[in-house]
């Protein structure tokens, strides 16, 4: 091999070698403080988050509804209303820090054995109405041993990932324009 050969031969792996490297160390994802200062100085185009909340990029229609409660999540018509720009940001970002009454994932340990796992929608003094993959069922409190609140939410707390600042902010502004 000549030594021409040699010298093309190591820059090509030396310059793909340092690509790898740059491309390695350099991630061009948003954090979520650039989502929210971004959001919070833009107000977002609500048409194009329209089309992003329905589209399939984001898993929004596979727990919430607008207009009809959701299998899993909140019924998200008039969200506009009961939230502020700032506080639906915040609830994107960080899924788990306010959660929605009705929206608490529980375990239901029952006194002749069993669990049960799902989201705790109501309570009264004598039962307690759980969402599981089963379906909603009420649990007569007589049957119940314990009942642990589990952390967090079934919204992924990574939801925004993958997208662009500036469709965070559509999202936002779509969001913000539900009140009815």
């Amino acid at each position: 091999m000549s030594r021409l050969w040699i010298v093309i031969l190591v820059g090509v792996v030396a310059y793909g070698l340092a690509a790898w490297a740059h491309a390695a160390d350099t991630d061009n994802s948003p954090t979520p403080e650039q989502y929210q200062q971004y959001a919070e100085a833009h107000t977002g185009d609500a048409a194009r988050g329209r089309t992003l909340f329905f589209s399939e990029r984001l898993p929004c229609t596979m727990c919430h509804n607008i207009g009809q409660p959701g299998e899993v999540g909140p019924n998200l018509a008039g969200v506009g209303l009961r939230r502020n720009r700032e506080q639906l940001i915040a609830k994107l970002l960080h899924p788990s820090g306010d959660v929605t009454s009705g929206y608490r994932r529980v375990r239901i340990a029952l006194k002749y054995g069993g669990l049960v796992n799902g989201l705790l929608r109501a309570e009264t003094p004598t039962a307690i109405q759980v969402r599981s993959d089963d379906g909603t069922t009420w649990i007569p409190r007589s049957d119940v041993a314990t009942v642990v609140q589990l952390p967090g939410t079934p919204m992924p707390d990574d939801v925004y990932d993958g997208l662009s600042t500036r469709e965070f902010a559509d999202l936002i502004a779509f969001l913000s324009s539900q009140r009815s």
